[in-house]
């Protein structure tokens, strides 16, 4: 079975890639798996100088694969929130930059993988949504993520609607930093070498350092609290009505 998530550093460029293009990126058990232990290793490698996060098109990520998770068991529902958390928790601890780069749809959870980037370049395909709320679900935890980067207004706005925003809305409401005129997969590796030439790599992790004191100050309660009650949320839907892929 191809492992869904690749990685590799060179240069001191440590490039993360979502490598399931079959289940456009679903976020399963292996790949949430997989994605924290890349990104402990990253954490942990004293040569990495920037990170970057891409995805295998046609899509960023359809979200929860509930092809093989049932939000209506309990067990499997929790095992999935544990895992959703400690992945925002690895990407948002992160104390290196994190650059990802969007071509394709990012929808509910796997939204909260984009935006724990420092930055995040939109390609002309590129879509954000947080369809929960079509299918009974709420969007808890990745609201965790999002509130940090985007107003509360425009975030309650796509939570309650679940209306997708293009790339151009996308950077609008602060979702994207940039567009990307073709590949944004391509200007974000682009950008991730330049800014590891250019830039001390000593003062950008410690940039990150200062900056992480405040903005997570209260990331374990935040995370604790979406956590409850999702097999709870689950049960308001049939396995029946749900799609092979769903937000997380």
């Amino acid at each position: 079975m191809p492992e869904p998530i690749k990685y590799e550093i060179q240069n001191g460029l440590a490039v993360l890639c979502l490598d399931s293009p079959e289940t456009r990126n679903a976020l399963s058990f292996k790949t949430l798996e997989d994605l924290s232990y890349a990104l402990k290793l990253i954490a942990n490698d004293s040569e990495a100088k920037v990170a970057v996060l891409t995805a295998t098109e046609p899509a960023f990520s359809a979200g929860m694969d509930l092809k093989n998770i049932h939000l209506d068991d309990a067990y499997e529902a929790t095992q999935f929130a544990d895992l959703l958390s400690e992945v925002y928790r690895d990407l948002l601890r992160l104390p290196i930059p994190l650059l990802c780069g969007v071509d394709g749809k990012a929808l509910g959870g796997a939204v909260g993988i984009v935006l724990a980037a420092d930055m995040v370049f939109a390609g002309p395909k590129a879509e954000f949504a947080f369809p929960e709320v079509k299918v009974g679900l709420v969007p808890a935890l990745v609201s965790v993520v999002a509130k940090r980067r985007i107003h509360p207004g425009q975030l309650s706005g796509m939570a309650l609607t679940g209306i997708a925003a293009n790339a151009e809305i996308a950077v609008r409401l602060g979702l994207a930093d940039s567009l990307s005129a073709r590949s944004a997969t391509k200007d974000i590796l682009t950008y991730g070498r330049k800014l590891c030439l250019e830039n001390s790599a000593e003062a950008m992790r410690r940039t990150k350092k200062f900056l992480q004191a405040d903005s997570l100050a209260n990331l374990e309660q935040d995370l604790a609290l979406a956590s409850q009650g999702i097999s709870d949320r689950g049960q308001h839907t049939s396995r029946e009505d749900r799609p092979a892929s769903i937000p997380g």
